[in-house]
């Protein structure tokens, strides 16, 4: 079912729903990431007993009210999306939990500022970001977590890395190609103008930077192919799906079509050797998964998660700095499982210190 579709039902179905609390981000069914992290947290409240649903923080106005408001987690901390918050909660903001959310402006109107002081609980994405709101919201008890992403069936992926050397498949490589920031009219790739504050070098540099990573996506796919290794690529948005048909429409690998429930990445990550990712969230599951994964790290977020997990700046791709030259010379690596299960472990507990927090939970965890 096309994503629009899938937004719309979930939209009606929850006119006719009595839970209580109401996940808000990018739930449009149109990135699998952002669907992995509400989720994570649907699923989480779920084992306690808890009804929730996943509302789309875009349109959150035209949405059923709930009593609790939790934004679950990623780039949704612009002034934008804040503010459908702001206008639907009306100043009430002791049942707003804020749950690993990336702040990017430089700078918030007062009134966000006031809406973020007084939520019952605020956590980033990041260190950094941390301690810039606790400067500038003057509180002491803003927390940073784990992408919530990290809590996304634990177990399971912990049976997929344990099972790593018991695979049986035919070698294969699995790819996820973005179109850079930007949107495709017809077979061009645009540059979004909205990227130019945050990657002004990345926008200025469009069209070079553009030739270089597709050089290197068709480099990996040659050289696997003239290895006689399958190549499969799996979008995480609609996309990245059509760009990959694109730029790749003269070799022969098998393109899986854009699927809105992460639980549909777990077989394809566990039946792969090597994962050359671009996508944040493409290389977290592959991390997570076991998988041998070369990252093309396209945002800073990315950056930091592959800091994070032990990578050096020299052992990924970086978009201002790709060079043919450097083709071939990366290798796939396995991250240390004892920095994955850290990373699992602290993102169900931010998860609880938020549910703690907005008394949906005890701290002993039970309801």
């Amino acid at each position: 079912m096309e994503p629009r579709f899938q937004h719309k039902l979930n939209w009606l179905s929850q006119f006719f729903d009595t839970s209580n609390i109401a996940i808000t981000g990018g739930y449009h069914y149109g990135n699998l990431g952002d669907m992995a992290m509400g989720i994570s947290v649907k699923e989480f409240l779920a084992m306690k007993g808890i009804g929730a649903n996943l509302q789309t923080i875009y349109n959150f106005n035209s949405w059923p009210n709930r009593k609790f408001t939790i934004l679950g987690g990623g780039a949704i901390g612009y002034k934008y999306s804040l503010d459908k918050v702001h206008k639907k909660l009306k100043g009430n903001y002791d049942n707003l939990g804020i749950l690993g959310v990336d702040f990017n402006e430089p700078t918030y109107p007062d009134y966000l500022l006031e809406m973020l002081s007084k939520a019952a609980f605020v956590s980033t994405r990041s260190q950094s970001q941390k301690d810039q709101l606790n400067a500038l919201l003057n509180r002491q008890d803003i927390v940073s977590i784990p992408d919530i992403a990290f809590a996304y069936k634990v177990s399971s992926f912990s049976k997929m890395r344990s099972s790593i050397n018991e695979k049986k498949y035919p070698p294969r490589l699995l790819i996820n190609i973005v179109p850079l920031y930007g949107q495709l009219k017809g077979d061009i790739l645009i540059p979004s103008k909205q990227y130019e504050l945050e990657r002004p070098e990345i926008i200025k540099n469009h069209s070079d930077i553009l030739a270089s990573y597709i050089e290197l996506i068709q480099y990996h796919v040659h050289e696997a192919l003239r290895n006689n290794i399958e190549v499969i690529h799996i979008p995480f948005t609609p996309s990245d799906e059509a760009y990959a048909k694109l730029i790749l429409k003269d070799k022969k690998i098998f393109h899986l079509p854009y699927s809105s429930n992460p639980e549909s990445l777990l077989y394809r990550i566990n039946s792969t050797d090597q994962f050359l990712s671009t996508r944040f969230h493409a290389t977290l599951f592959g991390m997570r998964g076991g998988a041998k994964v070369l990252p093309i790290a396209y945002a800073h977020k990315n950056e930091e998660l592959l800091k994070e997990l032990g990578w050096e700046t020299n052992e990924y791709y970086q978009l201002n700095q790709l060079d043919s030259k450097t083709h071939g010379t990366l290798e796939f690596k396995r991250v240390d499982e004892n920095l994955i299960e850290a990373k699992e472990i602290a993102a169900e507990k931010g998860i609880m210190a938020c549910l703690s927090k907005l008394k949906l939970i005890n701290d002993g965890g039970e309801e």
